[in-house]
């Protein structure tokens, strides 16, 4: 199996998500600090709050490392997502973060390990 750097790479994810939460607290104190608009202060909290679950589920694939493996034949494969259907008929969009692989080709069968909340492909294996 071909072994991408995937856990890097939700590392990266996740501390820039972090960073990003952080830096939008700042604001909300400032603005609440200064007495601004009210709205902006909504926003940001709502923003924060989406930044926080996927830092959470990025961090919590990173710790447990929860790998699924999947063998299927490729649907489709675009702007680094790929579309992967097994033997059953079930259909997988899986996340690659190293974009423009030239190996992967539609209707090829391959085998993938992948995360199971992020959906961020850790590895493959061309079999046909």
């Amino acid at each position: 199996m071909r072994e991408l750097n995937t856990k890097k790479q939700l590392f990266i994810k996740l501390l820039t998500m972090v960073l990003q939460c952080l830096f939008g607290t700042f604001i909300i104190i400032v603005n609440e600090i200064e007495s601004r608009i009210v709205g902006v202060v909504v926003v940001l909290c709502a923003a924060i709050l989406v930044l926080l679950y996927m830092a959470i589920v990025t961090a919590l694939d990173l710790i447990k490392r929860d790998l699924r493996t999947v063998t299927g034949k490729v649907i489709q494969y675009r702007n680094s997502t790929l579309m992967v259907e097994d033997t059953i008929g079930n259909t997988y969009k899986l996340k690659i973060f190293r974009r423009h692989i030239n190996e992967i080709k539609e209707n090829q069968t391959f085998e993938v390990e992948y995360y199971k909340r992020t959906k961020a492909v850790n590895r493959y294996k061309i079999i046909s």
